[in-house]
């Protein structure tokens, strides 16, 4: 792959790198680090945003970002970026499997302007690409007992809002811990 084509394919999955001029310029590296971050799909990525081997042979597989989510439905509603945590994706991937079905995510990553849209919290886990929606396709009590999850949300006892908070400087809940999640109900 050549850097345009990286670039290009970059782009269009959520990780701008502005024009494809085959420049390894600063968005280019801003936008490579940020697809190595999100990239679990494969051997995790070193976060360097230089576009090696490794990260290529990464970049050819998008959008599919790890083995059952994809780009598009984790970028942000407003512009488009997909600037989510691969921890996210472990978690993620963790919880599809106890349930043995496919999740659907409704909104992962936001991007600043797309969460105050939404009425989003200042310090909403999904600026940071630490957060999902999920419609409620099980318990609270089920997500909880995984001690993956930092942050769980429901509707009338079924799961809507799952995020690591803990990974998170801007933790608004500092005691909360896989173990001892922080919970809330809509």
């Amino acid at each position: 792959m050549t850097l345009p084509d990286i670039q290009r394919v970059l782009t269009a999955n959520g990780f701008p790198c502005g024009s494809p001029d085959g420049v390894l310029g600063p968005a280019t590296k801003a936008a490579v680090a940020r697809f190595q971050t999100a990239y679990n799909n494969g051997p995790w990525l070193k976060i360097d945003g230089v576009p090696g081997l490794l990260t290529q042979k990464a970049v050819e597989q998008l959008p599919q970002l790890s083995l059952h989510f994809f780009a598009d439905e984790l970028a942000s509603h407003g512009n488009g970026t997909c600037y989510v945590d691969r921890q996210l994706l472990v978690a993620l991937e963790i919880l599809r499997n106890r349930l043995v079905m496919p999740i659907h995510v409704i909104d992962a990553y936001r991007d600043p302007a797309h969460n105050k849209a939404v009425g989003g919290a200042g310090n909403s886990m999904h600026l940071y690409g630490l957060a999902a929606d999920i419609p409620g396709i099980c318990s609270w009590r089920l997500v909880a007992g995984l001690d993956l999850f930092s942050g769980i949300g429901d509707r009338y006892g079924a799961i809507s809002h799952v995020d690591l908070r803990h990974l998170s400087a801007a933790n608004a809940t500092p005691g909360a811990t896989p173990t001892r999640p922080a919970r809330w109900t809509y």
